[in-house]
C-alpha cells in the first residue's frame, strides 16, 4: 500500500460550519507576533486525530508559550468544513495550530489549468479553511516530477500564492510539503528563483519528507552522518544566489521523519510493532538528534503520520516525551 492509499484510508471527525471572524477571512496565524519563527521551537505533524492531540498536550505534553509552535496538519477526505477538528487542536493551548491540506490529486488537471481556474479553486479552499477556523493551509504535495519540470514549478508557485492571498487582502499562511524525490538536489536540474520566492512569500515552513526504514536510518552510524543526508536540500538552497533561497534554507526548511508504527512498513516506513517500542524509541531519538546536528534543523522538526488505518498509537507517548524533553533543552539554551 502506497502513501496515497494510506491517506485515502485515514479519516478524522467531520467539522461543523460555524460563524466567526475566521469565516470573514482573518486567522490567528496571520496576526503579528512578537517572536519571529526563527526564534521559536517548532514541531509540525502530518495526519492526526483529535485524540492524538490530547495525548500530546497537557501537563506532560508539548509545551505552550510564546516561543513554542505546534502545527497539526491533515489531509481530510472530501472538502467538508472541520471546525471541530480545529477546536480540538486549539483546546490544547495557544501554541497549537491547525492546517488543512490542499491536496493536488483532488483537482483534476490542476497543473495544466489557467491562472483564473487556479484562483477559483484556491479561493474555494480558503473559504473552507476560514469556515473551519484553520490557522494554515498545507500544500500537499510537490509532485515527484516537480523538481525536473519548470512548468510544474510555475503552477505550484501560482497555487501557493493564491492559497496565501488571491488578492482579497486576507493572508493565510501555509505549510508546504514536498515528496522525497523533490528534496534531492540531484533532481533539480534548473534553478527557478521565483519558485522559492513564491514559497518564501506564502509559507512559514517548507517540509521535506523523509519516510525511511529503521535499517536505513541506523545505517548512518552517527547523527551527523544522517544529518548530511537529511539536509542536502537545505544546503543546496543556501548555495543559491537569492534572498528567498537563503531564507527558506536557514529559517523555514523542515525535515519530516516517519512516525509510523504498525505491523509493516508500507508506504510510510518507520519502525514496526514487530521491532517493538524500544527500537521505536531509539529510532525517534536518533531522528531528533540528527535533525539538531545540522545548523538547518536547530529549532524545527516534523513527523508523520500520527494516524492511518494500521497506525499503533503506542508510539505517540514516546514521541511526545522525547519532543517535550528536546523542547526543554532548547528553551534553556535559547
Amino acid at each position: 500500500m502506497n502513501r496515497r492509499e494510506f491517506l485515502r484510508a485515514t479519516a478524522v471527525a467531520a467539522g461543523a460550519l460555524v460563524g466567526s471572524e475566521f469565516a470573514r477571512g482573518a486567522t490567528s496565524a496571520s496576526q503579528p507576533t512578537t517572536v519571529p519563527l526563527s526564534k521559536k521551537y517548532i514541531t509540525c505533524f502530518y495526519q492526526f486525530t483529535p485524540d492524538i492531540v490530547k495525548m500530546m498536550s497537557g501537563e506532560n505534553g508539548l509545551p505552550n508559550g510564546e516561543k513554542f509552535l505546534h502545527i497539526y496538519s491533515h489531509s481530510h477526505p472530501g472538502t467538508r468544513v472541520h471546525a471541530d477538528t480545529a477546536q480540538a487542536v486549539h483546546d490544547a493551548g495557544k501554541s497549537f495550530k491547525y492546517a488543512i491540506a490542499f491536496d493536488l490529486h483532488k483537482y483534476k488537471g490542476i497543473l495544466n489549468s489557467p491562472d483564473e481556474k487556479l484562483k477559483d479553486w484556491c479561493k474555494e479552499f480558503r473559504q473552507t479553511c476560514f469556515d473551519s477556523n484553520a490557522d494554515y493551509f498545507a500544500f500537499n504535495e510537490m509532485p515527484t516530477t516537480g523538481a525536473k519540470d519548470i512548468e510544474e514549478q510555475k503552477h505550484v508557485a501560482t497555487i501557493c500564492r493564491f492559497l496565501h492571498d488571491p488578492g482579497d487582502g486576507h493572508a493565510l499562511p501555509g505549510i508546504y510539503y514536498s515528496t522525497e524525490q523533490s528534496v534531492d538536489p540531484d533532481h533539480w536540474k534548473t534553478r527557478n528563483p521565483d519558485f522559492w520566492k513564491a514559497l518564501d512569500e506564502s509559507c512559514d515552513l517548507i517540509v521535506g519528507e523523509h519516510y525511511h526504514s529503521t535499517d536505513f536510518v541506523f545505517s548512518h552510524k552517527t547523527p551527523e552522518a544522517f544529518a548530511d543526508h537529511l539536509f542536502e536540500m537545505a544546503k543546496y538552497l543556501d548555495e543559491g544566489k537569492t534572498p528567498a533561497e537563503h531564507e527558506v534554507a536557514r529559517d523555514k526548511y523542515t525535515v519530516l521523519h516517519s512516525s509510523y508504527y504498525g505491523p509493516s512498513e508500507g508506504g510510510w516506513h518507520g519502525p514496526t510493532t514487530k521491532e517493538g517500542e524500544a527500537v521505536a524509541r531509539k529510532y525517534l531519538k536518533f531522528c531528533i538528534e540528527s535533525t539538531r546536528a545540522s545548523k538547518y534543523g536547530k529549532n524545527r522538526i516534523a513527523f508523520g503520520p500520527l494516524a492511518s488505518e494500521t497506525f499503533d498509537a503506542a508510539i505517540v507517548p514516546i514521541l511526545t516525551e522525547l519532543l517535550a524533553e528536546d523542547a526543554r533543552v532548547w528553551a534553556k539554551r535559547d
